[in-house]
C-alpha cells in the first residue's frame, strides 16, 4: 500500500517537473494569446504627450509578452498578474525605515507619459488575474468601468483628470492592500461604506483628489474603518478648504489607525488650528510626518508626544518657533526649507543627535553658519541653501565625515574654500555656487566620490596651478559641473585620463576667458549631454571630432570668436534638441546635415556671418519651436522660406531680422506655422502688402516687420489680435488710416507706427481698448487734428511720440493723467518693463536719435516736437515726475514755462526751442539734478537765466539765442545790474585759432624737414664713407640704364619694321 503511495507521489511530483521543464525550455510558450492581444489593445488607445519618444517600445512583435516592459508573469499558468506603468518621477513612499538623501527625488529621464481618450475597460477586462496594476504614467479621462471586476488586485494606482470614479466600485476590490488614485474626483467620498470593504487595506493615497466638499466627521469615520492602515497620504487635497467650509463641527480623534506609521498631509492649506491636523493627534505610532506647503506659523504642540519619529517636514510654512520639537531626539531627517522667517536655530538643536538629513534652505538665516550644528556630525546631507550667511565657510565642516551632500549655495560666504573640507572624502554632492568665495583649491580633484559640484558665480580670483585637469580628470563618477560665471582664464591643456570611463553629463564653464581652439579633449566625455561653453574667448573651427558626442542633447557655444563653416558631423547628434551657435563668426551656408537632428526644438545661429541660404537645410525640423537666424547674410524670398518649410507646424519662434531677405510674406504663413507666437522680420527688405491671413495666428503675442519696403494699408484683420502685444509696424510705406476703435487688442503693451506715410486724424482710442498699452510711437508721418483728450485715458503710458505729424490744437490738461510717467507703481495687470526683452524702440532724447534696447525699462518720454500746437503749456505737464526726456520743440506754444517745472526731478533733457514762449525761466528749474540737455532757444523769455546748480554746467550759449530779452551767463547780454562776466568772444577764438594752425604749420614743415634729412643722410652718409659700397651701387646703377637703353632701342627698331610692312 506504501509503495503504491509512494508511486503516486513520485507520478504527482514527475508531472510538475515535467510541466515546469517544458515552461523553461519551450520559450514559445510565453505569455497567453488572450491577453497579449489585451495589452496590444490596449497600447492603441494611449496618446503620447511627447511625440519625439515612443511609447512601450516593447510592446510589439510575435516575443513572449511576459518579457515587455511592466510586465510581468505567473510562472505556472502564465497568466498576467502585473502591470507596472509607474511613474518613477512621482512615487508613493513605501518605507519609513531608509532615510532618503536631498536630491534622491531628482530624476533624469523621465519616460513618456501617455493618455487614453476612450475606455480602456474592455481590454485591461481580459487581465483577471492581474494582482498589480500601476497605470501612474498613464492619464484616464474616461471613467474605468473595469474596476469592479478585478477581485484580484492587491495593488491599485490610477492617474486621470476631470472624470470621476464611482466609489461603490473600489469597494468591491476586497483584496486590496494599497491603493493609490490620482487627479481623479470621488463620487459620495464621505459614504462610510466606500472603503469600508477594504479593512485590510495597509496604504491609501489620494493626490490632488478633492476632498473639500466633505464634512469631517465623515471623512474620520471612513478613515476611522481602516485598521489595518500603515500609510495613509492625503496630498493636495484641500483639506483646509474643508476645515473652512464644515468650521463648526467638533473635532474627531482617530482611534483605530494605531498602526499608522506615515501620514502626508502635505499641500493642504492648514493651519496650526485644523481640525484635520488635530484629529491625529493621539496616533503616536507615526513614525514619518509630512505637513509641508501648508499655511502653518508654528509647529503643532502634540507633535511632542510623536516619540517614534524618525522622520518630519515641516518646509514650505511660515513657521518661526520649533520649541514643541525640542525632545524628540528620534529624528534622523528633518526638513525646514522654505519657512524664510526661522532665522535662528535654538541652542538645543544639538540634541537630534541622531540626525542625517538636515534642509534649512531658504529660511532667512544670517551671519555665521549655526554653531549648534557643529557636533551633529551624523548628519549625512545638510542644505543650507539660499539664506544670507555671511563668514568664511566654518572649519568644522571638516569633521562631518559621514557627509554626501553639502549644499551652501546662494549665501554671501567668503574667502578661500577651507582645506578641511578635504576631508569630507565622501563627498557626493558639493554646491558653493552664488558666493563670493576667492580660490579654487586643485585638492577638490582628490574627492573622488563626488558626482554633483557646483562652483558657479563667484569671486574668484587665484586658481591652482592644474585645477580644471585635476577635476575633470581624476573625479571619474563626476556627472554635473558647475564652473560658470567667473571671468577665469585657463590655459587649454589637455586632460590626462585618470579613469577606465567618465560618467560627465553636463560641463557648465560660460562666462569665463578661454581662449584658444576648442579643447580636444571634450571628446573624452562621451556620456556629456549639455554642454555649455558660452561667452569665453574661443576662437577657430568646430573640430569634426564633435560629432563623437551622441548623446549631446543641450550644445551652447554663443558668444566666442568662434569661425569657419559648421561641421558636416555636427549632424550625427541625433538626441540634440538645443543648439546655440550665436554671437561668433561662422560663416557660408548652413549646412544640410543639421536636417538629420530630428529632435532639434531650439536652434539659435543669430549674429554670424552666414551668407546665401538653402531653407531645405531646415525642412525636416518638425519638433523645431524656436529658430533665431538674426543678424547674419542670409538672402532668398520669404515666399520661398516659408514655403520650404512646412514641417516647421511646430514653431512658435521665428526670427529672421538684420538680413537680406527680399519678396513678400505668403498668405500661406498661417496654415504652414498656425502655432507662432512671436515672428521677428526686422531690417530686411521685404515688401508688398502684409497678408490678411496673419490674422489667423490667435497666439500671435509679438509681431516686428519694422524697417523693410512694406507698403499698401495695415490689414484690418491684424487689429483683431487679441493676443498680440508688441507691435512693430514703423519705417516702412504704410498708407491709409489707423482704425477708430479697437475693441480686441485688450493685450496691446507697445504699438510702433513711425516713419510711415499714415493719414487722417489721430484716432480717439481710449483705455477700454488698451488697459495695458505702454508706449506709442506715431512719428514721422502725417496725422492731424488734435491729440484726442481720450489718450488720457491711457494711465500706463511710459512712452508717447507724436513728433513729426500735423498736429494741431492745444496740449489737454488731462496730460497729467498718465500714472505710468507720475509714479514708479506698476499695477499687477500691466506688463512690468522688466518683461520686456529684447523689444527695440527708436526715441529722440538730449537731441539724439537712439535705438533703446536694455535700458528701454528706464526710458520714459513725452515728444509732441515738429507739430503745429498751439497754446499754452498746460501746468498739469509738471505732474509727470517719472518723465526723463520731455520735447514740446517746433510748434506754437504760447504763454509761460510752467512753474512748478522744477517738480519733475528725474528730467534729464528738455527741448522746449521753437516757439513763441515768454516770461521767465523757472526758479524751480535749478532742482533739476539730473538735466543734462536743455534747449530754450528761439522763444520770447526774458529775464536772467538762473546760475545756480545744474545751470552752471548749461552754459551752451546756442542753448539760449534768439530770446531778445534773456541776460546773463552765458549770453554775453548783461543783467541789469551785474557786473561783467566771462562770455565767448567768437573774434578771440578766431584769433586762437589762427595761433593755432600757424603752430601746427610749423610742426608739420618742420617733421617733414626732419623726415627728409633722415632719409637722405641716412643713404648718402653711408655711400660717401663706404667707398666700396658707393662704386657697387653706381656700378648697379648703370647696369640698369644699359639694359633699359638696350630694351628701348629693340623696340624702337621693331616699331619701324612693322611701320614698313604695312607701308
Amino acid at each position: 500500500m506504501r509503495k503504491i503511495e509512494y508511486s503516486s507521489c513520485a507520478t504527482a511530483v514527475g508531472l510538475v517537473l515535467v510541466v515546469l521543464l517544458i515552461t523553461q525550455i519551450d520559450g514559445s510558450y510565453g505569455c497567453l494569446q488572450p491577453e497579449r492581444h489585451a495589452l496590444l489593445n490596449f497600447k492603441s488607445t494611449l496618446n503620447s504627450y511627447d511625440d519625439t519618444t515612443p511609447l512601450l517600445p516593447s510592446w510589439e512583435g510575435d516575443g513572449d509578452c511576459c518579457e515587455w516592459e511592466g510586465i510581468a508573469c505567473d510562472n505556472v499558468a502564465r497568466h498576467i498578474v502585473t502591470l507596472d506603468l509607474h511613474d518613477p518621477c512621482f512615487t508613493p513612499t513605501i518605507t519609513t525605515t531608509n532615510i532618503e538623501l536631498l536630491s534622491s527625488s531628482y530624476y533624469q529621464g523621465c519616460p513618456p507619459f501617455a493618455y487614453a481618450l476612450e475606455d480602456v475597460s474592455g481590454y485591461l477586462s481580459e487581465l483577471q488575474h492581474l494582482t498589480y496594476l500601476d497605470l501612474s504614467r498613464v492619464h484616464i479621462r474616461v471613467v474605468p468601468a473595469f474596476l469592479g471586476s478585478m477581485q484580484h488586485l492587491r495593488f491599485l494606482y490610477l492617474a486621470g483628470g476631470i472624470v470621476t470614479i464611482p466609489s461603490r466600485s473600489i469597494g468591491n476590490l476586497t483584496n486590496l492592500r494599497a491603493l493609490y488614485l490620482d487627479g481623479f474626483t470621488l463620487s459620495n467620498v464621505t459614504a462610510s461604506t466606500w472603503l469600508a470593504p477594504l479593512s485590510s487595506l495597509q496604504y491609501l493615497g489620494l493626490y490632488g483628489v478633492h476632498l473639500s466638499m466633505a464634512q469631517p466627521h465623515y471623512l474620520f469615520k471612513v478613515l476611522n474603518s481602516l485598521p489595518s492602515l500603515l500609510h495613509l497620504q492625503l496630498f493636495a487635497c484641500r483639506l483646509g478648504d474643508m476645515s473652512s467650509l464644515h468650521h463648526s463641527h467638533p473635532t474627531f480623534h482617530l482611534t483605530n489607525l494605531t498602526r499608522l506609521q506615515l501620514l502626508n498631509l502635505a499641500s493642504n492649506e492648514l493651519n496650526q488650528d485644523s481640525p484635520v491636523l488635530h484629529a491625529f493627534q493621539n496616533i503616536t505610532s507615526i513614525k514619518v510626518l509630512d505637513i509641508s506647503d501648508n499655511s502653518l506659523t508654528s509647529v503643532p504642540p502634540w507633535l511632542a508626544k510623536l516619540h517614534n519619529l524618525v522622520k518630519l517636514d515641516l518646509s514650505l510654512n511660515n513657521i518661526t518657533v520649533l520649541d514643541p520639537l525640542r525632545n524628540l531626539t528620534t529624528i534622523k531627517d528633518l526638513r525646514l526649507s522654505q519657512n524664510e522667517n526661522l532665522t535662528s536655530l535654538p541652542l538645543w538643536f544639538d540634541h537630534f543627535y541622531k540626525l542625517q538629513v538636515l534642509s534649512l534652505s531658504f529660511c532667512g538665516i544670517s551671519g555665521e553658519v549655526p554653531s549648534s550644528l557643529e557636533n551633529m556630525t551624523s548628519i549625512r546631507s545638510l542644505d543650507l541653501n539660499l539664506n544670507s550667511l555671511s563668514s568664511i565657510v566654518p572649519l568644522w565642516l571638516g569633521k562631518f565625515k559621514n557627509l554626501v551632500e553639502l549644499d551652501l549655495s546662494t549665501n554671501l560666504l567668503y574667502g578661500p574654500i577651507p582645506y578641511a573640507l578635504r576631508n569630507l572624502t565622501s563627498l557626493i554632492s558639493l554646491g558653493l555656487s552664488n558666493n563670493n568665495l576667492s580660490q579654487l583649491p586643485s585638492w577638490l580633484g582628490e574627492l573622488k566620490s563626488l558626482v554633483h559640484l557646483g562652483l558657479s558665480n563667484n569671486n574668484f580670483t587665484s586658481v591652482e596651478e592644474g585645477f580644471l585637469s585635476s577635476i575633470l580628470s581624476n573625479l571619474c563618477h563626476l556627472k554635473e559641473f558647475d564652473l560658470s560665471a567667473h571671468g577665469l582664464a585657463f590655459k587649454n591643456k589637455g586632460i590626462s585620463s585618470g579613469c577606465n570611463s567618465y560618467a560627465l553629463e553636463s560641463l557648465i564653464l560660460d562666462g569665463n576667458e578661454f581662449g584658444g581652439l576648442l579643447p580636444t579633449w571634450l571628446g573624452q566625455f562621451q556620456n556629456l549631454k549639455h554642454l555649455v561653453l558660452t561667452s569665453n574667448s574661443l576662437s577657430g573651427p568646430i573640430p569634426c571630432s564633435i560629432g563623437n558626442l551622441t548623446k549631446l542633447r543641450y550644445l551652447n557655444l554663443g558668444g566666442n570668436i568662434l569661425n569657419g563653416s559648421i561641421p558636416h558631423t555636427l549632424g550625427q547628434l541625433v538626441n540634440l534638441e538645443v543648439l546655440n551657435l550665436s554671437s561668433n563668426n561662422f560663416s557660408g551656408v548652413i549646412p544640410q546635415q543639421l536636417g538629420q537632428l530630428k529632435n532639434m526644438q531650439v536652434l539659435d545661429l543669430s549674429s554670424n556671418r552666414f551668407s546665401g541660404f538653402n531653407p531645405q537645410s531646415l525642412s525636416q525640423l518638425k519638433n523645431l519651436i524656436l529658430l533665431h537666424l538674426s543678424s547674419n547674410y542670409l538672402q532668398g524670398t520669404m515666399n520661398g522660406l516659408i514655403n520650404s518649410w512646412p514641417q516647421l507646424v511646430n514653431l512658435l519662434f521665428l526670427d529672421l531680422s538684420h538680413n537680406q531677405i527680399i519678396g513678400s510674406i505668403p498668405e500661406s504663413l498661417p496654415d504652414i506655422m498656425p502655432n507662432l507666437v512671436s515672428l521677428n522680420l526686422h531690417n530686411n527688405h521685404i515688401n508688398g502688402s502684409l497678408p490678411i491671413s496673419l490674422g489667423r495666428i490667435e497666439n500671435l503675442f509679438r509681431l516686428d516687420v519694422s524697417n523693410n519696403k512694406f507698403s499698401g494699408k495695415i490689414p484690418s484683420t491684424l487689429w483683431n489680435l487679441s493676443s498680440l502685444e508688441w507691435l512693430h509696424l514703423n519705417n516702412n510705406k504704410f498708407q491709409g488710416k489707423l482704425p477708430t476703435s479697437l475693441a480686441n487688442m485688450t493685450a496691446l503693451t507697445l504699438l510702433d507706427v513711425g516713419e510711415n506715410h499714415l493719414s487722417g486724424f489721430t484716432p480717439s482710442w481710449n483705455d477700454s481698448e488698451f488697459p495695458n498699452l505702454q508706449i506709442i510711437r506715431m512719428r514721422k508721418n502725417m496725422l492731424s487734428g488734435s491729440i484726442p483728450s481720450s489718450f488720457c485715458q491711457f494711465a500706463a503710458l511710459q512712452i508717447l511720440d507724436l513728433a513729426e505729424n500735423n498736429l494741431e490744437g492745444p496740449i489737454p490738461h488731462c496730460i497729467g493723467n498718465f500714472t505710468g510717467m507720475t509714479s514708479g507703481y506698476i499695477p499687477s495687470s500691466w506688463m512690468d518693463p522688466e518683461d520686456w526683452g529684447d523689444e527695440v524702440v527708436n526715441q529722440v532724447i538730449k537731441g539724439r536719435e537712439l535705438d533703446y534696447i536694455n535700458n528701454l525699462k528706464y526710458v520714459v518720454n513725452l515728444d509732441l516736437s515738429n507739430n503745429s500746437l498751439s497754446g499754452s503749456i498746460p501746468s498739469e505737464i509738471s505732474s509727470l515726475s517719472e518723465l526723463i526726456g520731455l520735447n514740446l520743440s517746433y510748434n506754437n506754444l504760447s504763454g509761460e514755462i510752467p512753474e512748478m517745472m522744477g517738480d519733475m526731478k528725474k528730467l534729464e533733457s528738455i527741448d522746449l526751442s521753437h516757439n513763441h514762449l515768454c516770461g521767465s525761466i523757472p526758479r524751480s528749474m535749478i532742482d533739476l539734478n539730473f538735466m543734462s540737455h536743455l534747449d530754450l532757444s528761439y522763444n520770447n523769455l526774458s529775464g536772467p537765466i538762473p546760475d545756480e546748480n545744474q545751470f552752471q554746467s548749461l552754459n551752451d550759449p546756442l542753448s539760449y539765442t534768439g530770446n531778445q530779452y534773456l541776460c546773463g551767463a552765458p549770453l554775453p547780454k548783461l543783467c541789469p545790474g551785474d557786473g561783467p562776466h566771462p562770455v565767448p568772444n567768437l573774434e578771440d577764438n578766431e584769433d586762437e585759432e589762427r595761433e593755432r594752425d600757424k603752430l601746427e604749420k610749423v610742426l608739420f614743415y618742420f617733421v617733414i624737414a626732419l623726415g627728409f634729412g633722415t632719409g637722405f643722410w641716412g643713404i648718402i652718409g653711408f655711400l660717401y664713407f663706404k667707398k666700396n659700397w658707393r662704386y657697387a651701387c653706381f656700378g648697379y646703377v648703370e647696369n640698369i640704364a644699359d639694359e633699359i637703353y638696350v630694351a628701348v632701342v629693340l623696340k624702337v627698331g621693331k616699331l619701324k619694321m612693322l611701320l614698313q610692312r604695312d607701308q
